[in-house]
């Protein structure tokens, strides 16, 4: 009996090798997409800093925050110091209201590979009376409201950190 496994094991992976073209670019494709461990590592990272944001831990979201922000500071800041920090920086927005801080992480709907180290999360995130969080028609569109935010994640260390600031909302 397990040779004739074996035997079957070897025959399957034979005829693999011979996949048609378009079996091959979708092996390729699959291979683009997030892995399993990346993809639970960069959703954990979004849903930790959505958390951190929410409880207004602002130390916590900056520690799991990669991305450049001085180059905001200037335009937001009118005046304040440059050596303000970056948990600083999200505590004043924050509860300034231009950036919606307390939305918690409701349902991940999509993680993509967007570049060699990017994976982009989106989803749906819920407000503090636990309904999910909607925003929009932004700037005077047409659209109606929209429910999926989006968060960029890279590889840092032996996890996923987050690239994008809060929502804004202008």
């Amino acid at each position: 009996m397990r040779t004739s496994h074996v035997l079957v094991t070897i025959f399957v992976a034979v005829l693999g090798c011979g996949a048609p073209p378009e079996e091959r670019v979708r092996a390729a494709t699959d291979a683009s997409r997030p892995g399993l461990q990346d993809s639970a590592q960069a959703r954990e990272a979004v849903e930790q800093y959505l958390a951190a944001l929410a409880r207004r831990d602002y130390e916590a979201a900056a520690r799991l925050h990669v991305a450049q922000w001085r180059q905001l500071a200037p335009a937001m800041l009118e005046g304040e110091p440059d050596t303000l920090s970056f948990a600083a920086f999200l505590r004043r927005h924050c509860e300034r209201g231009f950036y919606v801080c307390g939305l918690r992480l409701e349902r991940v709907t999509t993680v993509a590979r967007r570049a060699p180290d990017t994976l982009v999360v989106s989803f749906w995130s819920r407000d503090s009376t636990s309904a999910r969080y909607r925003w929009g028609p932004c700037c005077g569109g047409d659209d109606g409201p929209d429910s999926v935010n989006v968060l960029r994640t890279v590889p840092r260390d032996s996890s996923y950190a987050v690239v994008g600031l809060p929502l804004y909302l202008p």
